[in-house]
């Protein structure tokens, strides 16, 4: 969340940044996606989670 919130303050800058910004929520966009999908497929698990 904390990258998030970053990308939300730097979207509200200079016209020239955005385009970099929505970029880089995109590539974050698609970071999490990748996770869901490897938690849901048991690939992965978070951390702390139960492994039963």
């Amino acid at each position: 969340m904390d990258r998030l919130a970053q990308l939300v303050v730097l979207a509200r800058g200079a016209e020239t940044q955005l385009t970099d910004v929505q970029q880089r929520l995109r590539e974050l966009g698609w970071a999490y996606d990748d996770l869901i999908t490897e938690v849901g497929s048991g690939a992965r698990r978070l951390p702390g989670a139960d492994p039963n």
